[in-house]
């Protein structure tokens, strides 16, 4: 019985994961009329479901859904939970359950419904492609808040419309993310621990703890760096260990979870001892950093501390930063020049107390940097402290874990009180899967009740010597780790099968460039490089990153002036002088130098005189520059190679240097690929496109990526860049970034480096001796599957799926597939001419039916396979669940009226239904569209309704349709337009309405008012207070926008040109593809422009300042990503009432926009009011009481027409 089989780990589960809050979902529940409990037919008029034992998976009962009959339309196509799911607004949910049909292709629904009385009724539904043998589906769903929630139920619900389908073992469980257990926010702070932080004493070593990069710039190496932080067993304060640390080094807590408003102390026991050289600037400081890098730090000199331990602390209260994941912090030890002992630890709310200890778990393998050859046998050393608190019964669960979220191995073991202050256990692991598996173990007492809990990561992988793949590289962050630190990164990277490493070299710490300057680049690149590759490249970026154009009084950073010509001949002669002795001391082990780091952004803004400017490096003065760094080569280092790099793929300023002569003194151009996933945009077109500029002008010239970053928002990382795009919420969505980027690079033959390497694939520490991120046996496996590969392509095969081909010197290919979103899944029936298929470890996958995900997994082919028949043999494969062989399209033809049109794009006879689920309010519905055995290229067309010309733009005319086809559903979500912008050609901007006097009008009044921004200090009061007309129309030159503001106190003049919007001002938001049309998708995309119109002090014009630019667009001289556009043409005038603006943005600014007949865009327009108070309420296109920002999904639709 399936109670049976799970009694066992149950304890484990419910501590481990949050509770199911579905009933009965294993079926199992029998009710006293024989029928399932919890669950009824959806339509219920119908008998519940019955019992099904024959297709059980486990235990006696599933759930089986039959298609309707003839006798009984609504028999069982669909049946819902009885019970509610009682959720949490706002939070995020799974619900998982376990699958099969009779025959592939079925298609499964399953749904989370409000069956209760509050209208509209919210449901999110997902489609699953099932299989004739059991497999795991789940879907993620995140709520609305409670203000939009409004108390309703929340139900389970699962359909069909034809075929069956058998359903078991069905869960909905919170989804807090793929954080350490103890930081999910059921458990903010255990309450019963007075000690927040992990390991506080080091008798676990690195348990909690991990090798910062924070490292002092102002220190230099010296062979004292050798030393590494370790742990004394002699000298300590309390318990069996301490931390020692030597000089120039520092570490830091993992991040813990605080509550806003509260008062901490921090408290811990120090001892030091100066070094024999000192000169009394030797310090220790201990710090608590939050993620805006707010500090409170106790600093002591060296020789204030005593020999005999002594007890610190310091108290703080803690900010609101508005969410949990920025209301975190974490302990920083800065050690910058004497030897110390630090112990006893404590971070406490209120005030300080005695030192408290808390029982831990700790972990210890024999291995060196856990690292374990698949198929060998080893003992995991499990350590658990107590100091005799735990005089009971407890129960120690481990469950190990891989990338897929997989259950590897599980153990259970009920102890004895403990006695002893230490008590270690040996678990034996056998290690037949390869990649990097993680352990959550858990203490809990004889009730259930958790105790503690801790994490620890191995590696496992294959026993084959490790290759270096060139392809494939790294940034050690050489300048900011201690050497330790940096030669475990080695290490680990060259197990990873890394080519070549980078090391990045911020020179403005050093004022003159003596040999002692660079001794870090002898120290580091002499002594302790590991890797032997073709390639290991240093950025010389000395100095301040912005020497070459400014020169720094004596406030050092504070006070920039623009260089004169002759004051730049006298650095580029300083520079020069520089970078020879850099070449002198590093002869044979540099081999790349990148001539300034992100060329392109090497920017500064000038705020006095002579120059109130933002300027970049001018193309003259670089070449000048590149022209010194190769002459200083050919006469020191003629074998050393030198480029250009850059911020992104920058075209328009690559061609402009390119025609300034860069590439005449350059050996290779590099750049840095910053962007949020690698289809928005499409990296590989991206690469590909920056390839043919180059080899159209050089052909030979290298191409690198030398510096890409990711990453998680979890509880181990420091960087404060959380809402950045290129950070993921999840660890599997994190990995499947990384692998798919290397992925787009290595089929376009671009080596690529990860950036921050540490942070990316690991930490040193956190567990002993490395925590692992999934990332490290992804990044192997591929290194070593794709070495020695001549050409890559990338196969359009199926609209959703990115597949890349692989030839390699040995005959081989290799075709990787994954979706292209994440979240989504598919699957390919496996080809007889396979040799084998890889998991994105490098596991075999022996299933007929492969799953393919967001990650990776690979195909492999015999030697004797050709390229082209390689190809034919992927187009023939059978593909479920990824798109219609059909071609749907919506028009909108030119009267108006809204049509659905879709033809069989594929070679053979196809059916497909569209189900009309949603249409504007007050039309019709209509009856779904069938083509059942549609000839190949037979178009099908449905009128749904016409939008009328004079509509009112106030109202969303949304459509929602589902296309039901043989292996699959979409469901298509359309925002149709809310008004239409007519052309009008030769707008003249001068301020004068005029031109506009036909041009259909926006009246903007008390229907139109935004949230208010005041909270209520300051009240809208009327028309006369805020109202406004607006008109719009284009031409093929420009996009343009006319206002006629009302208000009776005027307050135009913000301080900055970035804080207009706190002033009386303008913000237009555009959505130039019109694809925002999600509630899911609150934040921004690629091709979404933000501006603020409006002024600000000391301008005498109105300025258009550009928030956030559309992917790829810089702007001014200074190649900005946002600032002043001076591309954007503005008038503005006062009236007796208020003032009016006429705006011209011209299709330079508008990149993805098509100005032509038919064109939609997403638009909102906000008019913002400051009567002297602060801004108040504004005027919005958009919702009522809301806010364009950050709500794209608001935002209008509208229509270019041309009559």
């Amino acid at each position: 019985m399936k109670k049976k089989v799970i009694l066992i780990p149950m304890l484990f589960c419910c501590l481990l994961t949050a509770e199911n809050i579905l009933r009965n979902g294993d079926f199992e529940k029998i009710s006293a009329d024989g029928y399932i409990s919890d669950w009824k037919n959806y339509y219920g008029k119908d008998l519940p479901p019955q019992p099904f034992t024959e297709n059980a998976r486990e235990g006696k009962n599933c759930l089986y859904i039959s298609s309707p009959t003839s006798e009984n339309t609504k028999a069982a196509a669909s049946y819902i939970s009885e019970k509610e799911c009682s959720i949490i607004p706002g939070k995020k949910y799974t619900l998982t359950f376990f699958a099969k049909a009779a025959a592939d292709g079925q298609i499964l629904r399953g749904d989370f419904y409000t069956y209760s009385a509050i209208k509209p009724h919210y449901y999110k539904k997902q489609s699953f492609i099932l299989t004739k043998s059991w497999k795991k589906y789940s879907f993620v769903n995140t709520f609305p808040n409670e203000a939009e929630w409004k108390g309703r139920k929340m139900y389970i619900r699962f359909a069909i419309d034809t075929g069956d389908a058998f359903i078991d073992d069905a869960s909905v469980i919170e989804d807090t993310g793929d954080q350490p257990p103890y930081l999910q926010e059921s458990k903010l702070i255990n309450e019963n621990n007075i000690n927040i932080l992990e390991n506080p004493g080091f008798e676990l070593d690195w348990q909690g703890w991990y090798g910062s990069s924070y490292r002092d710039r102002n220190i230099l190496y010296t062979g004292r760096d050798t030393r590494e932080t370790t742990f004394a067993t002699k000298e300590r304060a309390h318990g069996s260990k301490c931390l020692f640390m030597p000089p120039n080094n520092n570490i830091n807590s993992k991040r813990e979870r605080y509550l806003p408003g509260q008062k901490y102390t921090c408290s811990f026991y120090a001892k030091a001892q100066a070094e024999t050289a000192a000169d009394g600037k030797e310090k220790l400081s201990v710090s608590v950093v939050t993620t805006k890098f707010k500090i409170e730090t106790i600093e002591i000199k060296a020789q204030e501390i005593p020999l005999p331990w002594k007890r610190y602390s310091f108290s703080f209260t803690m900010p609101d930063y508005g969410s949990p994941l920025w209301n975190s912090f974490y302990v920083r030890i800065v050690n910058t020049g004497c030897y110390a002992w630090l112990d006893s630890f404590q971070l406490e709310k209120g005030e300080l107390s005695d030192y408290h200890f808390t029982p831990q778990i700790g972990f210890q393998l024999t291995e060196e940097n856990a690292i374990i050859m698949e198929g060998s046998a080893t003992t995991l050393n499990i350590v658990l402290l107590s100091e005799k608190q735990l005089q009971k019964k407890i129960t120690l669960s481990l469950a190990a874990k891989n990338l897929y979220n997989d259950t590897v191995w599980e153990y259970r073991k009920e102890l004895p009180e403990l006695a002893e202050d230490i008590t270690r256990l040996q678990v034996p692991v056998e290690n037949r899967e390869k990649g990097v598996i993680g352990i959550t173990a858990l203490l809990a007492d004889d009730q259930g009740r958790e105790i503690t809990r801790s994490h620890f990561r191995y590696w496992v992988i294959d026993k084959n010597k490790t290759v270096r793949n060139p392809l494939f590289g790294y940034e050690n962050r050489s300048d900011v780790f201690p050497v330790w630190a940096v030669k475990l990164t080695e290490k680990i990277y060259c197990e990873m099968g890394a080519g070549f490493q980078r090391n990045f070299y911020w020179g403005e710490k050093y004022t003159t460039f003596d040999a002692s300057s660079a001794d870090f680049l002898q120290y580091l690149n002499v002594k302790n490089s590991l890797i032997t590759a073709p390639l290991n490249m240093t950025v010389i970026n000395y100095l301040y990153r912005d020497s070459l154009i400014a020169y720094y009084n004596k406030d050092y950073l504070t006070k920039p002036f623009a260089l004169s010509p002759d004051a730049f001949k006298t650095e580029l002669t300083r520079w020069g002088n520089g970078f020879t002795g850099i070449l002198e001391l590093n002869k044979g082990v540099i081999t790349h130098f990148e001539i300034i780091n992100e060329l392109n952004l090497n920017r500064i803004k000038f705020e006095t005189a002579p120059s109130k400017e933002t300027v970049i490096m001018t193309a003259d003065r670089y070449i000048e520059l590149l022209k010194i760094a190769r002459a200083c080569i050919n006469q020191t280092a003629p074998k050393v190679k030198i480029g250009s790099c850059f911020c992104r793929i920058d075209l328009p300023y690559i061609k402009m240097l390119i025609d300034a002569g860069m590439l005449n003194y350059i050996d290779f151009l590099s750049f840095h690929l910053y962007q949020g996933t690698p289809e928005t945009p499409p990296v590989y077109e991206q690469l590909a496109e920056l390839k043919s500029l180059i080899q159209s002008k050089k052909n030979d010239l290298p191409v690198y990526n030398s510096e890409q970053y990711f990453g998680y928002r979890n509880f181990l990382n420091v960087w404060s860049e959380y809402d950045k795009a290129y950070y993921s919420d999840f660890e599997d969505d994190y990995v499947g970034r990384i692998i798919q980027n290397y992925l787009h690079h290595s089929a376009n033959n671009i080596p690529l480096a990860l950036f921050a390497a540490p942070e990316t694939a690991f930490l040193p520490g956190i567990s002993s001796p490395v925590y692992y991120q999934y990332t490290v046996g992804a990044y192997r496996n591929l290194s070593q599957l794709l070495n020695g590969i001549e050409k890559g392509k990338s196969l359009d095969l199926k609209k959703n799926l990115r597949s890349f081909l692989f030839e390699r010197t040995d005959h081989k290919i290799i075709v990787s597939f994954n979706m292209k979103d994440y979240g989504k899944t598919g699957t390919i029936i496996r080809s007889p001419l396979w040799e084998q298929v890889l998991d994105i470890n490098g596991n075999l996958v022996n299933k007929n039916d492969i799953d393919i995900s967001y990650l990776p997994c690979y195909a492999i082919y015999p030697e004797k396979v050709s390229s082209e028949a390689v190809i034919a043999d992927v187009r023939s494969l059978d593909y479920f669940g990824f798109n219609s062989p059909f071609q749907t399209e919506c028009v909108i033809a030119r009267d108006g009226t809204i049509l659905i049109r879709s033809s069989n794009a594929s070679g053979k006879p196809q059916s497909e239904e569209i189900i009309f689920e949603s249409l504007p309010a007050a039309w019709s519905s209509v009856p779904s569209l069938q083509m059942s055995n549609a000839a190949p290229g037979k178009w099908f067309e449905k009128s749904l309704g016409r939008l009328e010309p004079d509509r009112d733009w106030r109202l969303a005319y949304n459509l929602q349709y589902r296309e039901s086809y043989k292996d699959g559903e979409d469901v298509i979500l359309k925002k149709l337009p809310s008004f239409d912008i007519p052309f009008r050609a030769g707008i003249s901007i001068d301020g004068s309405l005029a031109e506009w006097k036909s041009a259909r009008r926006l009246l903007l009044d008390e229907n139109n008012l935004s949230k208010d921004f005041s909270q209520g200090k300051d009240k809208h009061s009327g028309t006369d207070d805020l109202s406004a007309e607006i008109a719009l129309c284009w031409d093929s030159d420009n996009l343009y926008i006319a206002l006629k503001v009302r208000d009776n106190t005027a307050m135009p003049l913000a301080k900055t040109a970035g804080s207009l919007y706190n002033n009386d001002s303008v913000q237009v938001y555009l959505d130039l593809n019109n694809d925002n049309v999600s509630q899911e998708f609150k934040a921004y995309d690629y091709n979404d422009a933000l501006y603020q119109i409006g002024f600000y002090q000391g301008s005498d014009k109105p300025i258009a300042y550009l928030e956030k630019n559309p992917s790829g667009r810089y702007i001014g001289e200074a190649n900005m990503e946002k600032g002043i556009d001076p591309d954007v043409k503005i008038a503005y005038s006062k009236t007796e009432s208020g003032y009016l603006y006429e705006i011209a943005f011209p299709a330079t600014t508008l990149p993805n926009l098509l100005l032509g007949s038919g064109s939609e865009l997403g638009i909102d327009i906000l008019i913002n009011d400051n009567d002297g108070s602060g801004r108040k309420q504004a005027l919005t296109l958009g919702a009522i009481g809301k806010e364009p920002h950050y709500n794209s999904f608001l935002w209008k639709s509208a229509r270019l027409i041309k009559d």
